[in-house]
């Protein structure tokens, strides 16, 4: 029996070796779940080309947008588990159950993680004609104006949304939350001036921050971002701190097989330590965050932890 146990398991080793080596043999896809031009997909753009060649296969980019990520989010977690469909998403993606409990899917157990991939901080930002300079100046306006600021998000639930509510609700005036299918659109009604005030990830807005369209109000963040060192904490404001980070990873069907998995975390890794992406990332809003698998599930079980509470006080849902 021993001997019997040994076998089997040099067999299936010498069997994931095998799946690991002729693995990939075709194009992958990348599911963002989100519009073209938002912080996500920005991202992955960006690893897109180096991940192409470290695979050996073009890596493809299929933008699902739609529910707060959740129509990408269920394609992936329903695919084949082959290591060809992957999704692209944040990890406060563990937070969905507490605003969406019948979900077509379960985002902790879902996926098998490959691994973390960058980090951008939420910040609140305004057209650069608003009036708007500080954040006690949009506390003074969000409480003269009728239902608060109109501030938009990338969708109902999304880290930024929960962010603008929290801190609204905290430093005692009110928000009216206007939900887009992505960021890139809330951003674009910014600019039209159709909107008070944005909260995105850095990322999101990085463009047009440096081309001084757009002006950062305040970071939801303990400490000041190095991505933004001049915008103001919540903290620095003199109100109450926050924390609202969005950290970005790539994920698998839950049963794929670790070999895949594995080869695929140590390219990602392997093309997340060239300069030249961390200066790009960095240009475009975002600071690299590298994992194991394990890390990276961690953070999403974090993300269900520390938003729970949140919710509950926040009153949130969307069923």
């Amino acid at each position: 029996m021993k001997r019997f146990a040994i076998f089997t398991a040099m067999a299936l080793a010498a069997a994931g070796y095998a799946v690991a080596q002729v693995y990939p043999q075709r194009p992958i896809t990348f599911v963002v779940p989100y519009t073209p031009g938002g912080s996500s997909d920005i991202m992955t753009r960006i690893v897109q080309e180096k991940l192409s060649v470290r695979l050996g296969q073009p890596v493809i980019i299929d933008n699902r947008p739609g529910a707060t990520g959740n129509v990408g989010g269920a394609f992936v977690a329903n695919a084949k588990p082959d290591g060809y469909t992957l999704l692209v998403q944040s990890t406060v993606i563990g937070m969905f159950p507490h605003v969406l409990p019948s979900m077509p899917y379960d985002p902790i157990k879902g996926f098998a993680m490959v691994g973390t991939i960058a980090e951008s901080p939420t910040i609140i930002a305004v057209n650069a004609a608003s009036k708007l300079r500080s954040m006690s100046d949009m506390v003074m306006a969000a409480r003269q104006k009728p239902g608060g600021l109109n501030i938009g998000t990338g969708g109902a639930g999304s880290p930024a949304h929960l962010v603008a509510e929290q801190m609204a609700k905290l430093n005692g005036f009110k928000v009216t939350h206007i939900a887009y299918r992505g960021t890139a659109p809330a951003v674009n009604d910014l600019l039209a001036g159709t909107l008070d005030a944005v909260s995105v990830s850095i990322g999101a807005i990085q463009p047009q921050l440096m081309s001084g369209h757009a002006r950062a109000i305040v970071i939801a963040s303990p400490n000041r971002s190095a991505l933004g060192p001049d915008v103001q904490t919540t903290k620095d404001a003199g109100f109450a701190s926050m924390n609202g980070g969005v950290r970005y990873f790539l994920g698998a069907p839950a049963a794929t097989p670790r070999p895949i998995i594995d080869r695929l975390s140590r390219e990602l890794d392997l093309v997340l330590q060239d300069p030249a992406i961390a200066a790009a990332l960095a240009k475009a809003g975002f600071e690299i965050v590298r994992s194991t698998p394990e890390q990276a599930q961690a953070m999403i079980q974090e993300q269900f932890d520390m938003w729970g509470p949140i919710v509950k006080e926040l009153k949130i849902s969307f069923e």
